[in-house]
């Protein structure tokens, strides 16, 4: 087969003419354009994972453990301001009895509210 020179004109407009016997030779079949649905199935691999983003880890400052836990599974929906779960905790226990029994007797004179202060501080 011979090569044919593209002309200016050709390289200008983007389309190439080809002479319809050259056409056959080199197998070129032409039809009308149609709009159709056309659909390829496609199957793959693959994994969902987590966000890691959005994960949140939670420590404790003190001992103690859970009592209640309202994420009873992993991937739970949680909404924001809902109880996660519940502590146990005796060390909190006692810093919560011996706060509540300063705070009550707080009320009379000033060394006992820095009493009170101290108490707090250690609860927090």
């Amino acid at each position: 087969m011979d090569l044919v020179p593209v002309t200016h004109e050709e390289l200008q407009s983007g389309s190439i003419l080809i002479e319809e016997g050259r056409r056959q030779i080199i197998g070129v079949k032409t039809g009308r354009v149609t709009k159709d649905h056309f659909e390829v199935p496609v199957r793959l691999q693959g994994e969902v994972t987590f966000d890691e983003t959005r994960l949140t880890d939670i420590s404790l400052r003190f001992s103690g453990w859970i009592g209640d836990l309202a994420a009873d599974y992993e991937g739970k929906s949680i909404q924001q301001g809902k109880i996660l779960f519940s502590v146990y905790s005796p060390e909190l226990l006692s810093l919560q009895e011996e706060y509540l029994e300063t705070f009550k007797r707080s009320r009379k004179g000033s060394q006992r509210q820095e009493l009170l202060i101290a108490s707090r501080k250690r609860l927090k």
